[in-house]
């Protein structure tokens, strides 16, 4: 996932700050609580700063077949931005 961030109207570089995903299963309707967080990882690319968090039985999170809201945090202090932002689908 792409990520933006500006401080005082000018662009800065977000990846000093931690990024975390929590993958819910659709069907709760449930927002994140402290347990279901992920630590994910950066990548920067000339097209900007990318959050990702490797899913899969070799990755940082496995999960079983469902289909998931995904939901990402990121934290730079002294903000947090918690937001949902897509979903996955497990086959």
């Amino acid at each position: 996932m792409s990520i933006s961030a500006t401080e005082n109207g000018a662009a800065i570089n977000p990846t000093n700050g931690t990024v975390e995903f929590a993958f819910i299963p659709e069907s709760s309707g449930a927002d994140p609580v402290s347990g279901d967080w992920k630590i994910g990882s950066w990548e920067s690319a000339p097209d900007g700063y990318w959050a990702r968090c490797l899913v899969g039985p070799s990755g940082t999170v496995l999960l079983s077949v469902n289909s998931y809201d995904v939901w990402i945090r990121v934290t730079k202090s002294p903000e947090t931005v918690v937001d949902q932002v897509g979903g996955l689908k497990i086959f």
